[in-house]
């Protein structure tokens, strides 16, 4: 017996996601989604080849954000993504939710294709969000949006009531910003999405110092 290996292992272990080196996790901890025949490596029959990029709907204040369709787990969700009909809009940020294991009901979310500018969401006092067309600039982008206004947003209405005025908002904001810095590598924002989310905040925090 020779005591080596007779060849390298025809798949190598990404370092993106960093969870591909788990041994035990199969199929990405979620086999509804997808396939792993031989425990190897996890992969999606309609999942479209790494690195694959392509423009989506932006901002004008967004642009610098590109997204990337390899961000998306599945090319049935990247197709969701740009799609132009509003419930497959609404689908895959339920599906996001769920994959990214977001805190929050599902069935409180809408998809508004009216809803544009900075706010890529809302979320009203009685915990119902909805999401604009500027929140599906990436799948990392989505679901920190998703995150923010569930985790953040929600929780805030719950504990501390209706908004009470201008300073209160941006308040709130600056906590829900603060947030997604915190959670950049949970959600694998890329750095201009980190870069969006430290502006935003700062610009809050600064409105706020000014009206002391």
């Amino acid at each position: 017996m020779i005591p080596r290996f007779l060849s390298v292992d025809p798949i190598t272990a990404y370092d993106d996601p960093v969870g591909q080196f788990h041994r035990y996790r199969y199929a990405n901890n979620n086999p509804y989604l997808f396939t792993d025949p031989d425990g190897r490596l996890s992969d999606d029959p309609d999942r479209q080849p790494r690195g694959v990029t392509s423009m989506a709907h932006s901002s004008p204040a967004r642009d610098s954000i590109r997204y990337e369709q390899g961000g998306a787990p599945t090319l049935k969700l990247s197709t969701q993504m740009t799609s132009g009909d509003d419930a497959d809009r609404l689908s895959v940020a339920k599906t996001a939710m769920e994959i990214e294991h977001i805190d929050g009901d599902p069935d409180a979310l809408s998809y508004n294709p009216d809803l544009s500018g900075v706010g890529s969401a809302t979320t009203d006092p009685f915990g119902s969000v909805e999401i604009g067309p500027d929140a599906f600039t990436s799948w990392s982008w989505l679901s920190s949006v998703l995150g923010h206004e569930f985790e953040v947003h929600v929780p805030q209405y719950e504990t501390l009531g209706p908004l009470r005025g201008q300073r209160d908002s941006d308040a709130r904001e600056v906590s829900a910003h603060q947030y997604n810095l915190e959670n950049a590598t949970r959600f694998r924002n890329s750095p201009a999405e980190i870069e969006r989310h430290q502006q935003l905040r700062d610009g809050y925090q600064r409105r706020l110092d000014e009206g002391q």
